[in-house]
C-alpha cells in the first residue's frame, strides 16, 4: 500500500475509498482507550483488597491516588519532548511498555514502596496513551466526532472495568494486573506492526538529540494564553466529573439513605450517561453541523441542569437518576470537544505540546476537587453535594466563555 492511499483514501485507479491501514490504526487507538478505561474503572474495586493486603489506613491509601496523578503531571513535561524524538509509533509503544512494567510490579505483589512506583508508572503510561491517541485522532478530518467516539470507548471501559475486576478478585486481586499485562503486551505488538507507516498529518517527526526544538515548542506552547484557559476549563471539568462520580454513592447511601444496591445502580446510570453523551455527540457532529463552540457551551449548561435535578429531587430516586443521567450525558462530550476546538485555533506545530499539557495537567482535577469536596462534606455535611458541583459548573462556565472568545490565535 502506498502512503497516498492512506492520506487520500482512494486507490490509484480511482476505485472506492480504502482506509485499511488507517482503520487498523484507529482501531488500535480505540482499543488502547478502552484499555485505559478498563484499568481506571477496575481500580476502585481493587482498592479495598490492596488496602487489606498491605494493611493501609485511608490516609496511606490516598498515596496511591497521588502517585497516579504524579505520573500524569510528569507526562505533562516529558510527553512533547519524548514524542518529538521518538515519533508516534515508539512514543505509544514506550507508554504501553511502562504500563506492562507497572502491571507486572503490581501482579507480583511487590513491597508497598514499589507499588507506589508502579502507580506512578501506570499514571505516566495512561497519560502517554491518552496523549498519543488524542494527537492521532485530532490530526484527522472530522476530529470532533472521532474524539467523542474515542472518549466514549474510555467510558465503556470504565463501565466494564468494575465487572472484570469483580469477576477476578475472588482468585486474587493480582490476577487483574496479570490480565492487564497480557492485554498490554498484545497492544504493544499491534502498535509496533501497524504504526510503521503513518499519514503525514499524524506523523510526529523525530528531532535530532542536539536540537532543542521539542523543549522550545513546549515553552512556546506554554506562552499561549488560550492553552492555559483550556487547562483551567478542563481542570474544572475533570474536577466536576470526578467529584460527581466519586461522591454520588456516599451522597445517596449516607446522605439520602438509599439502599446500597440502588445507590450503586444510580452511580452506573451516571457513567452510562457519560458514555451515551459522547456517542451522541459523535453522531450529531457529522449530521447536524453544529459548531464546537455552541455544543461546548450547551453541554456545560446542560450538565448544570442535571445537577439542579439531583438537588431538587432529594429522596426521589427516579428524579435523582434522571439528573445523574442528564449530568453524565452533557459532561461526556466536553473533554473531547474542547481538544478538537483548541486544535483548530492554534498552529498545528503546537498541537502535540498542547495535548500533552491539557491531558496531563487537567487530570489534577481528579486529585484536587474530590479531596476538597470531602473536606467540605466533613465540615458542612453531604447536603452541599449539589451546591458544590453547581459552583464548579458555574466557574467552568465563566472560564469556558472566556475560552470561547478566542479565535485563531496563531
Amino acid at each position: 500500500m502506498e502512503l497516498k492511499e492512506i492520506t487520500t483514501g482512494r486507490r490509484e485507479n480511482g476505485g472506492s475509498p480504502i482506509f485499511t491501514l488507517q482503520r487498523v490504526q484507529i482501531g488500535l487507538i480505540f482499543a488502547a482507550y478502552l484499555f485505559v478505561g478498563l484499568n481506571s474503572g477496575a481500580f476502585g474495586v481493587i482498592l479495598p483488597y490492596l488496602s487489606n493486603t498491605y494493611g493501609l489506613d485511608k490516609g496511606t491509601t490516598g498515596l496511591l491516588f497521588l502517585a497516579g496523578s504524579g505520573g500524569y503531571v510528569m507526562a505533562a513535561f516529558v510527553s512533547s519532548w519524548l514524542s518529538l524524538r521518538l515519533g508516534l509509533r515508539y512514543f505509544i509503544v514506550v507508554g504501553l511498555g511502562l504500563f506492562c512494567l507497572g502491571s507486572f510490579t503490581m501482579g507480583i505483589q511487590a513491597p508497598f514502596l514499589l507499588v507506589l512506583v508502579a502507580r506512578l508508572l501506570l499514571g505516566l503510561a495512561m497519560a502517554t496513551l491518552e496523549t498519543g491517541g488524542n494527537f492521532y485522532v485530532t490530526a484527522l478530518p472530522r476530529n470532533t466526532a472521532l474524539l467523542n467516539y474515542l472518549h466514549a470507548l474510555f467510558g465503556a471501559g470504565a463501565l466494564l472495568g468494575p465487572i472484570v475486576a469483580t469477576l477476578l478478585v475472588g482468585w486474587g486481586w493480582q490476577l487483574v494486573f496479570w490480565l492487564w499485562l497480557i492485554l498490554g503486551s498484545l497492544l504493544v505488538l499491534g502498535f509496533f506492526i501497524a504504526f510503521r507507516r503513518l499519514p503525514p498529518a499524524v506523523e510526529l517527526a523525530p528531532v535530532h538529540p542536539d536540537n532543542p526544538g521539542a523543549g522550545g515548542l513546549m515553552w512556546k506552547t506554554m506562552q499561549l494564553s488560550v492553552v492555559w484557559w483550556a487547562v483551567l476549563f478542563l481542570l474544572l471539568y475533570v474536577g466536576g466529573e470526578s467529584s460527581v462520580g466519586s461522591w454520588t454513592y456516599t451522597y445517596l447511601s449516607q446522605g439520602q439513605h438509599l439502599e446500597t444496591v440502588l445507590a450503586g445502580g444510580l452511580v452506573s446510570v451516571y457513567w452510562l450517561g457519560l458514555t451515551l453523551g459522547r456517542l451522541a455527540m459523535g453522531w450529531a457532529t457529522g449530521r447536524m453541523h453544529l459548531s464546537d463552540r455552541f455544543m461546548l457551551l450547551g453541554c456545560v449548561v446542560g450538565s448544570g441542569f442535571g445537577i439542579l435535578l439531583i438537588w431538587g429531587g432529594a429522596n426521589q430516586p427516579f428524579v435523582v437518576g434522571l439528573g445523574l443521567l442528564i449530568t453524565g450525558f452533557f459532561y461526556g462530550p466536553i473533554y473531547p470537544t474542547t481538544l478538537a476546538l483548541i486544535s483548530r485555533i492554534i498552529a498545528p506545530v503546537f498541537v502535540p505540546s498542547m495535548i500533552a499539557l491539557l491531558t496531563s495537567l487537567s487530570i489534577l482535577g481528579i486529585a484536587v476537587f474530590p479531596w476538597l469536596a470531602g473536606v467540605l462534606f466533613d465540615q458542612a455535611g453531604l447536603g452541599i453535594f449539589a451546591p458544590y458541583n453547581l459552583v464548579l459548573g458555574g466557574t467552568m462556565l465563566i472560564s469556558g466563555l472566556i475560552l470561547l472568545r478566542k479565535k485563531h490565535v496563531i
